[in-house]
């Protein structure tokens, strides 16, 4: 039986991943490192766990490539500065996430670190209102209510069906149904 997920105890794990990468020697400072590239797996799976569980853990790690991407020649100093900024972000985003943990305790508790009990704040609706139909639909109503995509769309569309019957029509059996359909003339009397 799985056992309920202890945001506490991730936090716990995370602020001991920050305190290892931040004790990384200097040869462990780069992405070729045995400990840095063990240690970047065990944060992104870690996050990942947590993400599915429908936390939302707010790094950029992995969207960080820890060495300048090149097709020239870059210095072994570039590289450094490079893997040095992009670890101290990571670590910034940890701390963040940390520090967030500390004062407001985890995200989906009702109640915080101290006990406070969280007053929910009534959501504003994001979205459009839905559109209320007038009692007459004109054509300024619709150019104002409807997209322009839509027009486009229907327009393309009669361009199509009426291409695609002229192209039907000057074929032998389009030419064959259109005589089947038309009235015979009348003899002139």
């Amino acid at each position: 039986m799985p056992t309920k997920f202890d945001y506490a105890a991730f936090i716990d794990e995370l602020g001991g991943l920050v305190a290892r990468a931040r004790g990384f020697r200097a040869d462990e400072r780069s992405l070729a490192g045995d400990s840095f590239r063990r240690w970047l797996h065990e944060t992104v799976d870690l996050i990942h766990r947590v993400n599915r569980l429908r936390y939302d853990v707010n790094c950029g790690i992995e969207g960080r490539s820890f060495q300048v991407m090149s097709y020239g020649s870059v210095s072994k100093r570039e590289q450094q500065e490079k893997f040095d900024r992009d670890l101290e972000d990571t670590l910034a985003e940890l701390d963040l996430v940390i520090d967030r943990f500390r004062k407001y305790g985890d995200p989906r508790e009702k109640s915080g670190p101290s006990g406070q009990v969280a007053i929910p704040v009534e959501s504003k609706s994001v979205g459009p209102e839905p559109l209320v139909a007038p009692e007459k639909v004109t054509i300024s109503w619709l150019f104002s209510n409807v997209p322009v995509t839509w027009f486009v769309t229907l327009a393309a569309s009669y361009c199509i069906v009426f291409g695609v019957g002229m192209t039907a029509a000057s074929t032998k059996l389009g030419k064959a149904i259109v005589e089947w359909v038309t009235p015979a003339k009348s003899p002139a009397q």
